[in-house]
């Protein structure tokens, strides 16, 4: 059995917290723990007038995306601080883009969201790193 915590964005935008959810969640057992990789310029766009009043704390959708954003270099910082715990980092894309960042991270897999089964144009790319 292959028991994968979910982290996604319950981070919060938060380094500091992704880092905490990684301590914790390593010592309950689970093999690995996957997070979701949103790049806000390769997903949404400030223009986009349904996403307005997203939430309280965001603007907007681009607004939310930008603020759970997190660099290479803290991306990568999460994925070593994984392998230092002993468990698998992983990752859902929600754009090539997201793809490229995790082809830099050499992840070992993906995990594809509900809602990205029909973007056929990230599955394909992913389909053709292996």
């Amino acid at each position: 059995m292959f028991i994968i915590a979910e982290i996604a964005q319950a981070h919060d935008g938060f380094l500091g917290i992704a880092h905490s959810y990684i301590d914790a969640l390593s010592k309950t057992g689970v093999d690995a723990v996957k997070f979701q990789v949103h790049i806000a310029e390769a997903e949404s766009s400030i223009h986009e007038p349904f996403r307005v009043k997203f939430s309280t704390q965001d603007k907007s959708r681009f607004d939310y995306w930008k603020r759970m954003e997190f660099s290479v270099e803290q991306w990568q910082e999460l994925r070593t601080h994984c392998d230092e715990a002993g468990v698998e980092f992983m990752a859902s894309p929600f754009s090539n883009a997201a793809v490229d960042l995790l082809e830099k991270l050499e992840v070992k897999r993906y995990k594809i969201g509900s809602g990205e089964v029909n973007n056929f144009l990230m599955l394909e790319k992913i389909a053709n790193i292996w």
